[in-house]
Parts: C-alpha cells; structure tokens; sequence
C-alpha cells in the first residue's frame, strides 16, 4: 500500500501583491523560508513517497523549474479540489489498487517535520481502514477566516467528523472555540478507491467525467495533460462534495504548527513575527530605520507600503496589468515563464532567472545579462527590463 503525496499548485494569490502576481503564483514565493513555499513542500513530503504536483497550464513550466523531475497532473481548467483529487485517485490506482493519497496544498507553512510526519502516521492509520481523513489546526482563537471542524466520537487515531462550518461569524466562531472544535486545514489523506467509491454514490456523473479526462490525456514522462472533458466537471471543493457528506469522514488533530500562507498577515505570523512588521524585497535594498509596524514588499517596479490594519486589504488593490510592473514612462520589469526554443530578440535587456539559456551553444549562468539570440534550452525564467515605453 504505497503513499502517494499530491502536491496542490495553484491559487491567484491576489491578496499577496505585488509579490504574487498571474505569471508567478505564491507556491513558487520564498516568503517563509529561504525555498520557494512549494520547494519546502516537496521536501516536506518526500519521505512518504515521490510527490506528484497538479496545477493549470499556465503554470506548468515554472513549477517544472521549481520542482524538476516530479510528474505534474496538468488541469486544462481549474475546478476545485474535489475534481482534482479524483483525477489523482484515478491515475494512482491505475499503478496501486491499494494507493493512498495524501492531499496537501503548496501554500502552508507547517513545521516541525518530526510532528507532521507523526500526524500523517496517525491518519494513514484511519485511511488504512477505510475513513477519509482530514488534519484538525488547534485554534489559536475564534478566528473568522477559516473553516472549523466539530469532532464526535474517538475513533482509532482521530475522532468521527459531526460537522464543518465555513468561516463563521464572531459569535459562531467564539462558541467553536470554546467547545474545542479545530480550524481545518484543507489536508486530507485517504486510500484512493474510497474516494472514487464515495464520489460515486454522492454524484457518478463527477467520475464518468474525470475518468474520461483521465483516458484521453496526453501523458509525457513527466506530466500528464488531463483531457478536455476535465473542464466539463463542476467547480467544487472535496470538503463541500466528499467531507461535508460522508459518513466515513475523520479528523485527526495536528500536533504540528500550521499556517495558511494567503495573506500578508498570515505570512507575518508565519515567520514568527510579533507585530505587523516585515520587509521583503527581490530586489532594490531596503532599510528600515527602528522598528516600524508596518508592511513593505518591493519587487521589481511595484512597491507595496501597508499598514498591518490595512494589510488584509491588498487583494482589493486595483491592478490593471499585474504582470508587468510599471514605474513611470521611461521602463518597466517583466518576468518571462518561457518554453524551450524561445529567442531573446529585445528590446531592452534580460537577465537569466532559472533554467538552461545558452548563447552559441554555451550555457549562461544564471543571473548573467542574455545577449540578443540567447536560445531557452528548456523551460527558463527571465526578467526582461523594456525601455522607452
């Protein structure tokens, strides 16, 4: 019975600009930790087995940078993780009858490894014997943003799953709190068929679709284009379809601190800050002289300057072209995700980001300017600089 982590890539990340933006998402951000949140998450789950990644295509080649040599589910269009995770099941059981899945997106921050290893163990334990398996947060308050889990019965490692209630109000919150219900993290691990068995007595139409997505796909050594008929199943949640509804559903309270990385406060408390005060910058250097409460991301020709009671606000910003940071008439930064065979003809000048450019047939180290005629070996990043615009 092999475990099998599915490693969740996608997300807009609009409440994190101007560092996270369409061409590069927050699982590809080193926001937490000097790796990218999806580097740290592919170590995080390697011992268990090799992951697999799953996002859209827009984003494939720079999470192929970022996380080279993992196959990648690719979806032709985004439609919740209840889809998603059955397309996982689908192609797992096709090389293990037996297969466990562990669903776990690319955008939290949990540490230590010791405890996360421990509460996967404790889980597997229950979706050995067939339960669906979600990991309960302790709460650190009556927090409004997140979805809570009342647990009933103790059943082997966890507890039966009484109820969910997404993002309730204050008093609802408070009540959950006091009651000792757990935030839910949005991590689930269950044995593959279970899955594809419950999804069928919820909606068999959801599994005719996917697995159809499934036999037409265009598989490569490393990915695997699901079919169009994909985009044909509904947009919903595997907490809302499968969780929600379930008898066989479990929560297994974490031992192990957790953070969902999708805010700029939540990425503050995520690096063990005490006050609304970071300064992160890819970038021009930048000094903070004391220690202000305040928030400033800077990245390329966009600067972000926030108060942290006004930090959660940022997703309400608006933005006319977020890919490309414009500062005033004179020149503007943008990063290019480009495939193999792209030619850099200009104008303006680019530098190498990540990835394989050569020029001549030699390779240019990354980090280096990129002549006119500089050829992609592979998937690269570069960070065009246009002028005169």
């Amino acid at each position: 019975m092999t475990l099998r982590p599915v490693i969740l890539c996608g997300g807009a990340g609009t409440r994190l600009w101007p560092m996270s933006r369409p061409d590069r998402p927050k699982p590809l951000l080193a926001l937490v930790s000097e790796r990218s949140l999806l580097a740290d998450t592919v170590e995080r789950t390697r011992s268990l087995g090799e992951p697999w990644l799953l996002c859209g295509g827009a984003h494939v080649d720079a999470i192929g940078l970022e996380a080279p040599g993992l196959r990648t589910l690719v979806e032709p269009r985004a439609r919740g993780t209840a889809p998603a995770a059955l397309a996982a099941a689908c192609l797992a059981l096709e090389e293990d009858p037996d297969a466990l899945l562990l669903l776990i997106p690319a955008d939290h921050a949990v540490s230590p490894q010791e405890a996360f290893l421990s509460s996967v163990e404790r889980a597997a334990t229950l979706a050995r014997s067939g339960f669906l398996v979600t990991f309960g947060i302790p709460p650190r308050g009556p927090a409004e943003q997140f979805g809570w889990i009342e647990g009933g019965e103790a059943v082997e490692e966890g507890n039966h799953i009484v109820r969910f209630v997404e993002k309730p109000p204050r008093a609802e919150a408070e009540r959950l709190f006091a009651a000792g219900a757990l935030w839910n993290s949005g991590m689930f691990l269950f044995r593959a068929d279970r899955l594809v068995e419950e999804v069928s007595g919820i909606d068999p139409a959801i599994v005719t679709t996917v697995q159809r997505a499934v036999r037409d796909a265009e598989r490569r050594p490393d990915r695997v284009l699901l079919g169009p008929s994909f985009g044909e199943a509904p947009d919903v949640s595997l907490d809302v379809l499968v969780m929600q509804r379930t008898s066989r559903g479990a929560v297994v309270p974490a031992t192990f601190r957790w953070a969902d990385v999708g805010t700029w406060p939540a990425v503050i408390e995520a690096r063990g800050g005490r006050s609304g005060g970071l300064l992160l910058s890819d970038g021009p250097v930048v000094r903070l002289l004391g220690e202000p409460d305040v928030l400033v991301a800077v990245t390329g020709g966009a600067v972000l300057v926030a108060a942290p009671s006004h930090a959660h606000l940022v997703g309400s910003i608006p933005v006319d072209n977020p890919a490309v940071l414009d500062s005033g008439p004179g020149w503007r930064v943008e990063r290019h995700f480009v495939p193999a065979g792209t030619t850099f003809s200009g104008p303006g000048t680019a530098t190498l980001l990540a990835g394989v450019t050569t020029v001549g047939g030699s390779p240019v180290v990354s980090g280096s300017p990129l002549p006119v005629g500089a050829v992609a070996a592979g998937s690269c990043t570069w960070l065009v600089v246009r002028t005169g615009h």
